[in-house]
């Protein structure tokens, strides 16, 4: 829903055939972006007025779930950004039961980095995930000051962070 104020210039874009829930909302480069979690999608809005929008699915989505890890679900979005030239993406894992069982790698491709939306529907993307540390789940993402912000948690709690990337830091 877009509006000015409460009641002002109110309008709707219904997504419900593409998501089935959402986790963050994008706006970079003169475009709406919503991240669709549970089904890997991240929805492209070109033109809200007229309703117009692309859907683009990440590569080697396995089912459908609120969290999970790669080999299990493939992607679950949590955000996106565009920095530096790239695109940055999050995903939902943990090693945490029911979404993880016991020995299931919960750390690939849980954030990742592409260059544009063919290489997130095609599987060409870099694992960057080693920038985080193990077990922790890389959730949202915010660009500032010539930097890209991670917040991170870890299931359980305690160590949750912030992290600073900026280009000089590389994959």
């Amino acid at each position: 829903m877009r509006f000015r104020a409460l009641g002002v210039e109110e309008k709707a874009l219904d997504l419900d055939d593409e998501l089935n829930y959402s986790r963050g909302l994008t706006f970079t480069r003169g475009r709406l972006y919503v991240v669709g979690s549970s089904l890997g999608k991240i929805v492209e809005v070109t033109d809200f007025d007229q309703g117009h929008y692309e859907v683009h699915l990440g590569h080697g989505k396995k089912a459908e779930a609120p969290a999970g890890n790669w080999l299990r679900t493939g992607l679950v979005p949590n955000d996106l950004a565009w920095f530096d030239g790239w695109w940055y993406l999050t995903s939902y894992f943990t090693p945490v039961a029911p979404y993880s069982q016991p020995g299931e790698d919960a750390d690939t491709n849980k954030f990742i980095r592409f260059r544009d939306w063919a290489a997130f529907r095609e599987g060409r993307w870099e694992d960057i995930s080693n920038l985080t540390p193990p077990g922790a789940t890389p959730y949202y993402l915010t660009v500032h000051d010539g930097a890209l912000y991670l917040a991170l948690f870890f299931d359980g709690g305690g160590r949750d962070a912030v992290l600073r990337l900026t280009p000089a830091d590389g994959p």
